[in-house]
């Protein structure tokens, strides 16, 4: 008894820093942590910015971002001075719907201005604090403020021609959508049946074999029933290698991956490009 409350009490200190760890906004961590760089169009106004900021509240990182989207803008533009909220567009130090909004910054001399748009946010419990990620585009001081392209937040990969291609291969098209830990299961689970079928069949094989080089009676009934077990086991292997690899292939179309982003341009009714909202799918 005393054993067992040992191995339950390990277990819980195992699972409790997998609790404070494993939080986070998204099961799957976005696609654009790693290339938010790429989703720029060529000819596009404007340049996409990762921001980060960490601590003890997700709601307070939330609710500063814009204040951390400043800080990185003041940085990086060498600009000296602070945020004029008079001047800008946005209200109340929020940016909490999707259209494109002005930034001010005032300076001694002069009044910088940033056109912005928030596309998308991430965040993820590290130990005893949150770290927070927001994804905006922004235009450059001083040119035209309107960000024209519609930034679309999609995590279906039915139409992603490559995901296709990887689902015959058992867990590649999973890691490829950012599951990596199923697609490593399936990807295991995969050769491990068709490892299973070679090793029975060919114990099997070899059984039948030794059938025929032997006259013993009881010793030709003990080669056949191993001969049945193995060819039992093989066709276990392979009717479970069948069940995954339809498994592997439905959960590659169907289940949710790595949010990506899908920029379109949108026109007006004028037939002019326009400010437009990012649609959830």
């Amino acid at each position: 008894m005393t054993a067992k409350i040992k191995i339950c009490v390990l277990c819980c200190l195992l699972y409790v820093p997998l609790i404070a760890y494993g939080q986070a906004s998204q099961k799957i961590r976005p696609q654009w942590l790693k290339n938010y760089q790429d989703i720029v169009k060529d000819g596009a106004n404007y340049q996409i910015i990762l921001v980060d900021n960490q601590g003890p509240s997700i709601e307070t990182l939330q609710n500063g971002r814009l204040n951390t989207l400043g800080s990185y803008l003041q940085s990086s533009s060498k600009i000296d001075g602070e945020i004029d909220w008079n001047a800008s567009s946005t209200t109340g130090n929020t940016d909490s719907n999707y259209s494109t909004h002005t930034l001010s910054f005032k300076t001694k001399t002069s009044v910088e201005t940033f056109g912005y748009k928030f596309i998308d946010d991430y965040w993820e419990r590290i130990g005893d604090y949150y770290k927070y990620s927001a994804l905006y585009a922004v235009t450059e001081p001083g040119s035209n403020t309107t960000i024209k392209d519609t930034f679309i937040k999609n995590s279906s990969y039915v139409s992603d021609p490559i995901t296709w291609g990887l689902s015959l291969i058992p867990g590649a098209a999973q890691m490829h959508k950012g599951s990596y830990v199923k697609g490593g299961i399936i990807m295991v689970g995969g050769v491990a049946l068709a490892g299973g079928f070679i090793a029975f069949e060919n114990m099997r094989s070899e059984y039948m074999s030794k059938i025929t080089r032997t006259h013993v009676a009881h010793t030709k009934k003990a080669h056949n029933n191993k001969a049945n077990n193995c060819e039992t086991a093989r066709n276990l292997c392979i009717g479970g290698f069948a069940a995954l690899y339809i498994y592997n292939i439905v959960d590659a179309y169907i289940a949710p991956g790595a949010r990506r982003i899908i920029v379109t341009p949108t026109a007006t009714t004028e037939g002019q490009y326009g400010i437009s909202a990012s649609y959830n799918f």
